[in-house]
């Protein structure tokens, strides 16, 4: 009888763990968004499936709770929840659409790469979408708990991306430093997001040239 201490990771031949299958199924999800935005733009009615978002969210909540390769299999599984946006006619925005294209790379460049300090910036992300999905399903209001743990997901992603890079810990260097890259895009898009960072510098630096032009 098989038994979870049985489970061995092995990069490539552990099912869906494979590089050339995670950029076949980004570049799927990639054709599949474009597409249902095509679709959507030429109708005046969005398509309902705002239940089955809600028991998807839901599920997506309940699964991140009770678990930390499954935490790689979420990320995956999260390519719904934009179709789903899509189909209800409302607004994709920019940091959303690049989070859910983008985790999954982060999270198999971890596991192939070794990361040994990832482990915190899984239980930081499980821990917010524990709250984020019953929020977006209805189940409750969890909008300011949201920001909180949003906030302190990239602190800690950023900070150990950092320290893993400076003191050189264990696992590979361009995983690492992907995973970086990545973590600063993701607080790029989360200051715009609630701050509006991005639209006050192009404001800024719009106002600037005007200014210059007119002396």
């Amino acid at each position: 009888m098989w038994h979870p201490d049985d489970f061995v990771f092995v990069p490539g031949r552990t099912p869906l763990t494979s590089l050339k299958f995670l950029v076949f199924i980004s570049i799927v999800h990639f054709i599949m968004t474009c597409s249902l935005e095509m679709l959507m733009a030429n109708r005046t009615k969005p398509i309902n499936v705002r239940r089955i978002q809600r028991y998807n969210n839901l599920l997506i909540g309940i699964y991140s709770g009770v678990t930390l390769y499954i935490f790689y299999l979420s990320k995956l599984w999260k390519f719904i929840d934009i179709y789903f946006v899509i189909l209800n006619k409302t607004p994709v925005l920019m940091h959303f659409r690049w989070r859910h294209q983008t985790t999954s790379s982060v999270v198999l460049a971890s596991l192939l790469g070794d990361v040994s300090y990832e482990w915190a910036t899984i239980v930081s992300n499980s821990l917010l979408h524990t709250f984020t999905y019953p929020h977006f399903a209805g189940v409750w209001n969890a909008y300011p708990i949201l920001l909180v743990l949003g906030a302190w997901q990239l602190i800690v992603g950023l900070s150990l991306s950092i320290y893993g890079i400076t003191v050189g810990c264990d696992g590979s260097f361009y995983a690492k430093l992907w995973g970086l890259l990545i973590y600063i895009t993701y607080t790029i898009g989360y200051l715009n997001k609630y701050f509006h960072l991005v639209d006050r510098l192009r404001h800024f630096i719009s106002t600037s040239r005007h200014a210059s032009k007119t002396l």
